[in-house]
């Protein structure tokens, strides 16, 4: 691939100066592009298993709390768990649209907004926060077991039908 920047500068040094800040930049957008793709890929041909409907503990309520945000894996599936304005909440780390990265994105209130194209998601329904017709996965509760001193993510029971 052969990429060339026209600039109006008529100071050669000036001009390839420029040149070169331009394809170093060009260079780290194209790599950090490669990685999100790459990783997209992965995650569309990753065959999906079936979730397991059982409760896991994360551990003890101190473990928990000074681990937040954690990423947990179930069923082929990975959720992070944080504290929300003093809630606990689990979340699907891929944004419905593209399967962009949401597992590092900073959170606005109880929204969490995909890098890749902005479309934001309300953490407690995971419905879309700008009128689109996407949802994030459905999430496992987060469930504080105080006699246990423990936390699990529980199912949801499911709708009777």
């Amino acid at each position: 691939m052969h990429v060339a920047f026209n600039l109006p500068i008529a100071d050669v040094d000036k001009a390839r100066a420029v040149g070169r800040r331009y394809a170093e930049l060009y260079d780290k957008l194209w790599d950090e592009d490669e990685a999100m793709m790459v990783q997209r890929q992965a995650v569309l041909s990753a065959p999906r298993k079936k979730r397991k409907r059982q409760p896991v503990s994360l551990g003890t309520i101190a473990e928990v709390l000074a681990s937040l945000p954690l990423s947990v894996e179930i069923g082929g599936e990975t959720f992070r768990v944080l504290e929300v304005e003093g809630r606990l909440l689990a979340h699907s780390v891929l944004c419905p649209h593209m399967q962009g990265p949401l597992d590092t994105e900073p959170l606005q209130g109880l929204e969490v907004a995909c890098p890749w194209h902005g479309y934001r998601f309300d953490l407690a329904t995971g419905k879309s926060c700008d009128g689109r017709k996407l949802r994030l996965r459905p999430a496992p509760n987060v469930v504080i077991c105080q006699g246990k001193d423990e936390i699990r993510l529980e199912w949801p029971a499911a709708p009777a039908r």
